[in-house]
């Protein structure tokens, strides 16, 4: 990590890669030793959308890169956030808008994706309104109590 805060300093205008190029990642697959201390690496996701993930030594602090994981940051345009990566508020909204992604396309699958979007815009309209519990309570029961007494008048 300190070499990369080093490089970083001196590469303060450098672009990020934006191109559209394949990138060729070999990842390790499953958990490593770190080839200095000899103990096990932390593996760390980069962004939702991407499987791979950056190996950390914790001890010292050392990462470990993939051939192609260097270009995939770049490309990415995180290779100027590689610190951020290993901290955990960076690694909960990975996890909360993987989650979110999961329940979305669940939800979609349930209820077909015109009737989902059509219910988001349904709830937010109800969680918008100052008595928001009485209109749950109007689509919940299957006669309101209000609508039963005045039909039997």
């Amino acid at each position: 990590m300190r070499d990369y805060l080093r490089w970083l300093e001196k590469h303060e205008d450098v672009d990020e890669q934006t191109t559209d190029t394949e990138l060729v990642i070999n990842e390790t697959k499953g958990v490593i030793a770190c080839p200095k201390t000899g103990r096990l690496m932390l593996k760390y996701r980069i962004c939702k959308d991407q499987d791979h993930m950056l190996d950390l030594s914790p001890d010292i602090n050392g990462i470990w890169m993939d051939k192609g994981e260097w270009e995939l940051l770049k490309k990415a345009a995180l290779a100027r956030h590689l610190n951020a990566i290993f901290t955990e508020p960076w690694q909960r909204k990975i996890r909360l808008s993987k989650t979110k992604d999961t329940l979305e396309a669940l939800y979609i699958e349930e209820f077909g994706e015109e009737n989902y979007h059509r219910l988001k815009d349904v709830r937010k309209w109800i969680y918008g309104k100052d008595n928001k519990a009485e209109y749950l309570a109007f689509l919940v029961k299957p006669r309101p109590r209000h609508l039963s007494l005045n039909s039997q008048i």
